[in-house]
């Protein structure tokens, strides 16, 4: 499916924000960063990031342990079966929970599937 081309948004204190929830994929607390979805339909392509609205929390490396933020980029906590699914599922869960926090999207933006 082709997607029209559109210049991503980009907002730092919804990134700030997603970077303040557990990690969605193993739940640790405090390491968080927001992980961009790598679908087209979120923005994605070639070089650019998808929208920072389709972003979700996962724990970045530290000593000893591999972030579950490079290990959903590589593949390893998804398959390519279920990566849509899941990407979808962390995105809309990630965006209702900053609503949830009062954060204000702009129209059209939130809870899209």
């Amino acid at each position: 499916m082709k997607y029209p081309k559109t210049k991503p948004h980009r907002d730092e204190k919804y990134k700030r924000l997603i970077a303040t929830m557990p990690c969605f994929s193993c739940g640790i607390d405090g390491y968080s960063q927001a992980a961009h979805s790598n679908l087209a339909k979120h923005g994605k392509g070639g070089a650019q990031k998808a929208s920072d609205y389709a972003t979700f929390p996962l724990c970045c490396e530290r000593p000893g342990v591999m972030g579950c933020h490079s290990l959903f980029d590589q593949g390893v906590i998804v398959t390519k079966l279920n990566k849509e699914a899941v990407t979808d599922f962390w995105v809309m869960s990630a965006q209702k929970r900053a609503a949830q926090a009062g954060f204000t999207f702009p129209e059209g933006v939130c809870c899209e599937g």
